[in-house]
């Protein structure tokens, strides 16, 4: 490349910056630890410095535009990167070391900001996105400056392979709530869709390999042509595109950082790309590039090696527009590629908070999301790791994972009693496989643990903690704290999961739940007389006080016997719950319409009205319990235990298996205690 560090150094040592750019590099406060090495001049040294973005604050004006100058910083950061890869510090890692100081102020930006490969930026100030009015709306963005956050589904912040951002608080949304935006995406690149000859040169061989130049090393390549004729002298008349290449700038960006005067060779006098490689010389194209959307997706293009960081990121406002035919839904920030680390991420607002599509290699510490369509979405991610997810009051989802494989998250979702205005999420708020329409599009090897804190829900209707299909290998451990209340109303949780298709034996489903008096598990998935699936199930369910197993089978103990059909609970004899002896039940059609109890032992849900010495009345026997424990479901199963449930007499030491129907139990001796 040919660019000298020592004369870089000296310059910009050196450089006063005219006052309409506001902008320069200035010596860092302190010095760091040099390393040891010989090529390294005194005035080398300089650029291991932090180097600061210098401008006035401009105050809180919302038609503001940094982007330009804040662009043109990078790119010399980036610049400096590179020449000090040129001195030894090749691992992509270390070329990080350039931090690139944006000092606290206000930064607008009316066009996208594209971070660097080999440059860590520490956004010290405020970032407000502008949406403008008037400006061009695309699907693709060639990095000039037209305004083009205009269209509100272009993302604020661009970082691609290889680029560290230390702190970032950017702001989604200006006076006009309908044009709230994207935030960040990481792992993006631009590809080359098709190319028109330029010069043709001389000297080429049909079937020579050749390529657009480009600035960067790997992961990045320019795309990958064949000649596929040539006139007499070797002129190339003809090219199949063989890859589409991948560069880490739009086409705009890329001409103003690889020029000759930077030591360059990628770029004609009139802008067409060089063409390297094979026999000949001279050959130059003007390459079209890709769109940016396609069929309602925000693409990465080429999945690459990301090796990207985040510190910590804060995006407040994001737009909640889903499902456009062409540029698809807003997300606060969106991952792709291979390799991504992040400390912090805190969202508010966005259709997808956490966006992933066809990303691997993903590790977090700490990723909260608030007041977000969708907390989470992952699609097509291959191994995420974060055990801090908390997700707060989403209007539709906590998460979404489909075509995933090897993810581990552990998630707390709050859904506050006192929130008014969200208090009915759509469908479920763990949806597994729902967007998967075959045994190709498997979730696998997937650990989700979520914990359900004073959840809320519709006061009407089925309202299911998941959706689960589509999935082998997987655990789901899943705990839901019932009976959040809101406005004097109870908002409940009265399913744990709908049970879709391809929801495999190999998969494990444990957790407990408490208060849903119905079948715990729904669904087409499920086989017939079953109340839950056929996979490993280690389900405590607290209206029955027993744990369910496979198929939906309960494991039922307590010091009684149980009671078949549905018109009786304890006809005679003693019934005793947890040392709490209840005797003379009887019943109608299966509900409890009396009981007589020995002291204070009967409490629970149910209004109890005195209508006698010692005997009770119960105005809802359906949540009327002893000690906690629902009394219709703990000595019958009725309307939850299907065929195959057991039932130990842990007093007398008898088991008894069940033979009927969840809506008629049949209960029979399988053993007597001697």
């Amino acid at each position: 490349m040919g660019l000298d560090i020592a004369a870089l150094a000296l310059a910009l040592k050196g450089k006063a910056p005219p006052a309409a750019r506001k902008s320069l590099f200035q010596q860092a406060p302190r010095d760091l630890v040099m390393p040891t090495r010989s090529v390294l001049t005194p005035e080398a040294r300089l650029i291991l410095r932090e180097l600061h973005y210098e401008s006035s604050d401009p105050g809180n004006t919302p038609s503001l535009q940094c982007a330009p100058l804040m662009q043109e910083f990078l790119n010399s950061c980036h610049l400096v990167a590179l020449a000090l890869g040129g001195t030894g510090l090749n691992n992509l890692m270390f070329r990080a070391a350039v931090r690139a100081v944006f000092p606290v102020g206000y930064y607008g930006l009316r066009d996208a900001l594209v971070i660097p490969p080999y440059v860590e930026v520490d956004f010290r100030g405020k970032v407000v996105r502008q949406c403008p009015a008037g400006g061009t709306i695309s699907t693709s963005w060639d990095g000039t400056y037209q305004d083009s956050l205009s269209n509100s589904y272009r993302p604020a912040i661009i970082m691609s392979s290889v680029g560290m951002i230390d702190n970032l608080n950017l702001y989604l949304s200006n006076s006009d709530t309908n044009l709230a935006g994207v935030g960040v995406a990481v792992g993006k690149n631009w590809n080359v869709a098709s190319v028109t000859i330029n010069d043709g040169g001389t000297g080429y061989t049909v079937g020579d390999t050749v390529y657009t130049a480009i600035g960067l090393p790997a992961p990045y390549i320019g795309a990958k042509l064949t000649v596929s004729s040539v006139d007499g002298s070797g002129k190339i008349t003809g090219l199949t595109l063989e890859d589409k290449g991948a560069y880490g700038f739009p086409l705009q960006i890329q001409k103003a950082i690889w020029t000759a005067a930077n030591g360059f060779n990628v770029f004609t006098g009139d802008f067409s790309h060089n063409l390297t490689g094979g026999t000949g010389v001279g050959a130059s194209v003007v390459a079209a590039w890709e769109a940016d959307y396609q069929n309602g997706t925000y693409r990465p293009l080429k999945n690459l090696t990301g090796d990207t960081y985040i510190h910590k990121l804060r995006t407040h406002g994001g737009g909640m527009q889903s499902g456009d035919a062409t540029f698809g839904s807003k997300f606060a920030i969106g991952y792709f590629g291979l390799n991504h680390t992040f400390n912090e991420i805190q969202v508010v607002g966005g259709y997808f908070g956490f966006h992933t599509y066809f990303a691997n290699d993903i590790r977090g510490n700490i990723l909260n999301t608030v007041l977000c369509g969708t907390a989470v979405n992952l699609f097509a991610v291959g191994s995420m790791q974060c055990d801090k997810v908390v997700t707060d009051s989403s209007r539709d989802a906590d998460l979404r994972m489909d075509r995933c494989s090897s993810i581990d998250l552990t998630i707390t979702s709050f859904f506050a009693t006192g929130n008014t205005a969200y208090v009915s999420p759509l469908g479920a708020p763990l949806r597994i496989g729902a967007q998967s329409s075959g045994q190709g599009q498997m979730n696998d090897s997937c650990t989700i643990r979520a914990k359900f804190i004073d959840r809320g829900a519709s006061s009407t209707g089925t309202q299911r903690l998941a959706t689960l299909a589509y999935s082998r290998n997987c655990t789901f451990d899943l705990e839901v704290s019932n009976g959040s209340r809101n406005s004097g109303a109870v908002f409940s949780i009265n399913e744990v999961a709908q049970i879709g298709t391809y929801l495999e034996a190999s998969n494990t489903i444990r957790g407990r739940a408490d208060k849903i008096t119905g079948p715990l598990f729904t669904g087409a998935g499920l086989k017939a007389n079953d109340t839950g699936p056929r996979c490993n199930v280690e389900f405590w369910d607290e209206s029955i006080g027993a744990k369910m197993g496979w198929g939906g089978r309960y494991d039922i103990k307590a010091e009684t016997a149980p009671v078949s059909g549905n018109a009786s609970i304890a006809a005679t004899g003693n019934t005793s719950l947890d040392s709490s002896v209840i005797s003379g039940l009887s019943s109608t059609a299966g509900i409890v319409v009396g009981m007589t109890a020995q002291g204070n032992n009967v409490r629970g849900g149910a209004r109890v009205q005195s209508v006698g010495a010692g005997t009770v009345t119960l105005d809802a026997p359906a949540t009327a319990t002893a000690n906690g424990v629902n009394l219709t479901f703990k000595a019958t199963g009725l309307g939850k235990t299907p065929v195959g449930s057991k039932f130990t007499d842990v007093a007398n030491g008898n088991e008894y298996i069940n033979v009927g129907q969840p809506a008629s139990p049949d209960w029979k001796l399988l053993t007597r205690a001697a």
